[in-house]
């Protein structure tokens, strides 16, 4: 079989179909895992990460509270504290690695992967404030990231940034 992307005219961007890995046409094994579109693709999806990433921040820490008997002021301050510092650094350490590939989709997956994350640890901030507990807080915390967390996924194959701005 002759390969599509060693013959002239051909390119990896053109080919409509692509090899897969169980049933290789040639030699060029580079082509084997890409595909066609892959440079067109978003490199990060920001409602993914962000959701996810908050999700399990918060999580974690809340479970730490619980595990450490901390006071519930003390989990209020830290869970304020988060909620400025960690979407911040978080976007801005994603907006550092991007930008030399594409500085506007670089800003606007800041912009979107802070916003997620502030909205998502806003809800859980208001779960610890509304319940009587930690535990209880702990306990509805779970139950929310679970699924909040499964709506960051949700289309995260359908187009990543381009979601944030209506095209997926």
């Amino acid at each position: 079989m002759l390969c599509r992307f060693s013959g002239a005219g051909s390119s990896l961007r053109s080919a409509r179909s692509w090899p897969r890995p169980e049933s290789p046409c040639c030699a060029h094994r580079w082509h084997l895992y890409e595909r066609p579109d892959a440079a067109s693709a978003p490199a990060l999806n920001a409602r993914g990460f962000g959701i996810s990433n908050g999700v399990i921040t918060i999580l974690a820490l809340i479970a730490g509270f619980v595990a450490t008997s901390t006071p519930k002021v003390g989990v209020v301050g830290a869970l304020l504290s988060l909620l400025i510092t960690d979407p911040l650094g978080d976007s801005y350490s994603i907006y550092i690695a991007m930008r030399d590939r594409d500085e506007d989709e670089a800003l606007h997956t800041f912009r979107w992967t802070w916003l997620y994350q502030v909205l998502v640890q806003t809800l859980f901030l208001v779960v610890v404030l509304s319940t009587p507990s930690l535990p209880i807080a702990l306990g509805i915390a779970c139950v929310l990231g679970t699924i909040v967390g499964g709506l960051g996924g949700a289309g995260a194959e359908a187009g990543g940034v381009e979601d944030a701005r209506g095209g997926g």
